[in-house]
């Protein structure tokens, strides 16, 4: 494998062309891109073929695009084959979820954030996957009051796409609800 010495362009947007067939469905994560782009600046070029089409960077384009942008970081990939651009295109998307999160140091991460009064909404996460208030409790503190009186859930699995969370947003949603 030869090492490549990529080039970051900047390119007039009108001159990308999005993949028709791209598998990813992303228009409802448009606003948080551009709330990112607002934060960040556009600090992940898109990668492209030098005609224009898109491998990677749909979401960010469709972000450029709401906020007007007149032109976006690019690298060229011309030296992939069709092939490789495809599995490329699928690697990229696929790969965000290859890693498991370390809770105590993405804990610590957003305790030091949530310090400094960062908005923690930029950082990709949402209230309600943490609490509604970003609350963060820890092993050995109370529990809300809302919890009170609520049963406990046990599960031995604990991966990832078997772990069940519940979250209920106020203690009149908990009385609404009926065992079977």
């Amino acid at each position: 494998m030869t090492a490549l010495a990529l080039q970051i362009q900047m390119w007039a947007i009108d001159r990308l062309k999005p993949y028709e067939r791209n598998p990813r469905k992303n228009d409802k994560a448009v606003a948080q891109m551009v709330a990112s782009i607002t934060e960040y600046g556009f600090a992940v070029p898109v990668l492209a073929k030098s005609d224009g089409e898109v491998i990677d960077g749909h979401l960010r384009l469709k972000a450029a695009l709401k906020m007007g942008l007149q032109e976006v970081p690019v690298i060229v990939c011309d030296s992939w084959t069709p092939e490789q651009v495809r599995a490329f295109r699928l690697m990229v998307n696929r790969s965000v979820s290859w890693a498991d999160w370390d809770i105590e140091a993405l804990s610590a991460e957003f305790m030091d954030l949530k310090a400094a009064n960062f908005d923690l909404k930029l950082t990709g996460f949402d209230s309600f996957e943490f609490g509604a208030d970003w609350g963060f409790s820890t092993e050995g503190e109370a529990a809300a009051p809302d919890w009170n009186g609520m049963p406990e859930f046990g599960q031995e699995d604990l991966l990832a796409w078997q772990t069940v969370r519940v979250h209920f947003r106020s203690p009149s949603a908990v009385a609404g609800m009926r065992s079977p």
